[in-house]
């Protein structure tokens, strides 16, 4: 590459994986100060989800093993990620979110306590968030449900993690919400005024890299279970939003990103299901009814099918009831279920999740280490 001019090396380099990118830091000083660059980590990321460079995230129970597909292969093999957790008996990963890059996990074991951590699963590099602030006193008795959602706020270039913690009497009577936004520039939690009147009822953020804001599916009633609504938070702002979705919807059976926009499957009948594209953000009349897809024996209930992401070559990966995916064409109508090696067959929790430079500025990779664990190495 020594004869190309210096600005087009960056924009090829940028198109490789991260491996190899990672590799290559170590040709030279320069090549290292290169792919280290801020512009150019952004640049390597931007291009990465432009292109839908996508890899599944996925978590298996049973094993505590945490997965990895690359999205643009054909979905062929699976690769076990060695995720940040203590070294002890009892460990497990919940996939909380991903955004831009990073990946939002809860992560420990029954021994040592349970930690949210970010994590960078190319580079190994994690950051373990500190406790969040304790909860304010409650009427007695209650009960507490705790939701999650992890983006990023582009004007301060920074990641987020919010918690809202819904809080309920015995008998299921809402008393009110509790909104914590953790900064990770400033390594601090904050409660803010964010409440709604709307309810969470369907746990994890909408999968999808296409907005940097944490989006779930909610019901207007408190003894709702039919969800009704897609709310955000905007991390600018750091307030619920409503989206306005088509009159013609029908029933919401779930949403999530395609194409980098946001999408929904709605039914207005049991057999079928519809596919609307939001083609601009936030814009209602942009709403487009983007396909059908109609009940098969390989698709299974169209009631619930769950969105995963859109492949390069227009394929869409989702998962249904059974918990199989299925990689549909929507061109020829044809569904096939999806059997990738290594990939065992009870995995539950799956995100959407892109490869990246990001850097969380902390030094600190592999797994954690016990408090008695670390006090031994530092008395040694």
């Amino acid at each position: 590459m020594a004869n190309l001019p210096q600005d087009i090396i960056p924009n090829i380099l940028s198109r490789l994986p991260v491996k190899s990118l990672l590799r290559f830091r170590c040709i030279s000083k320069h090549w290292c100060s290169l792919i280290d660059d801020s512009d150019f980590v952004k640049m390597h990321l931007n291009h990465a989800i432009q292109n839908e460079k996508f890899q599944l995230i996925a978590y298996n129970w049973l094993e505590h093993g945490l997965y990895s597909v690359d999205c643009d292969t054909s979905y062929t093999e699976a690769v076990k990620l060695d995720y940040p957790s203590y070294e002890a008996l009892g460990k497990f990963c919940l996939v909380m979110g991903s955004c831009k890059g990073l990946l939002y996990l809860k992560t420990g074991s029954f021994q040592t306590g349970y930690y949210d951590v970010i994590w960078n699963s190319c580079t190994k590099e994690f950051k373990r968030l500190p406790r969040e602030p304790i909860e304010s006193d409650r009427p007695n008795p209650w009960q507490r449900n705790i939701i999650h959602g992890f983006g990023y706020n582009p004007i301060i270039n920074d990641y987020k993690v919010v918690k809202i913690r819904q809080y309920y009497r015995d008998d299921y009577e809402f008393i009110c919400f509790e909104v914590m936004v953790y900064t990770l520039g400033t390594d601090s939690w904050r409660i803010v005024d964010g409440a709604l009147l709307l309810y969470f009822r369907f746990g994890s953020q909408l999968s999808g890299n296409g907005n940097p804001n944490p989006h779930w599916l909610v019901t207007v009633n408190a003894d709702s279970c039919v969800p009704r609504a897609v709310v955000y938070f905007d991390l600018v702002s750091e307030k619920f939003c409503e989206i306005e979705l088509p009159k013609s919807v029908g029933n919401i059976i779930s949403a999530g990103t395609l194409g980098g926009c946001l999408c929904l499957f709605g039914s207005l009948e049991e057999t079928r299901t519809d596919v609307w594209v939001m083609k601009e953000y936030g814009v209602k009349d942009s709403w487009v009814k983007f396909y059908t897809i109609i009940y098969s024996t390989v698709i299974g209930s169209v009631q619930q099918l769950k969105i995963l992401c859109h492949s390069n070559n227009g394929k869409i990966l989702f998962r249904n009831g059974r918990d199989d995916l299925i990689l549909y064409d929507p061109k020829v109508e044809d569904a096939r279920i999806l059997e990738i090696h290594g990939l065992p067959a009870n995995c539950e929790d799956m995100v959407i999740h892109v490869g990246s430079l990001v850097s969380l500025k902390t030094g600190t990779y592999g797994r954690m280490q016990t408090k008695n664990k670390r006090e031994r190495k530092q008395n040694k």
